[in-house]
């Protein structure tokens, strides 16, 4: 991944999984976070939620959740981000009354994985809430 601007066909996007797209981190050599978590990757995650049938509502309280309990960790960027998704989770399926979605779960686990810094924590959320307005625009769209 070098940052080319191209066309990925809806195959290629559902094959581009976090843990691909992540496999060098959230940022670049300059500490800055990769422009594709904005774009191609965030399109990406949404195809693959579209796929998987994810709630728009569901992402959508699974960010804020997210948002409003991580503070509450402490740790290490990847021990926090990992036991907020965890409790974030966790309030959703309680609060929606059934089971995560698979995809997501893989998803966010795929994320978590790769936080490591600070920098890296940022630029997860940011693309979290990237993904987020995407698939929204996507889900809205696809209901017309």
């Amino acid at each position: 991944m070098n940052g080319e601007m191209r066309d990925y066909s809806r195959e290629e996007l559902l094959e581009l999984s976090a843990s691909r797209y992540l496999s060098g981190g959230f940022v670049d050599r300059g500490g800055k976070p990769l422009v594709e978590l904005q774009t191609t990757y965030a399109t990406a995650a949404a195809t693959q939620f579209l796929d998987a049938e994810l709630s728009p509502q569901e992402l959508a309280f699974v960010y804020e959740a997210l948002k409003q309990v991580l503070p509450m960790h402490e740790g290490a960027p990847s021990k926090r981000i990992q036991g907020a998704i965890a409790e974030a989770m966790e309030i959703v399926r309680a609060m929606v009354k059934q089971p995560n979605n698979v995809r997501l779960k893989q998803w966010l686990g795929e994320c978590a994985a790769s936080v490591k810094t600070e920098a890296d924590l940022e630029a997860f959320l940011d693309h979290f809430m990237a993904v987020l307005r995407q698939y929204t625009v996507i889900v809205a769209s696809a209901s017309r």
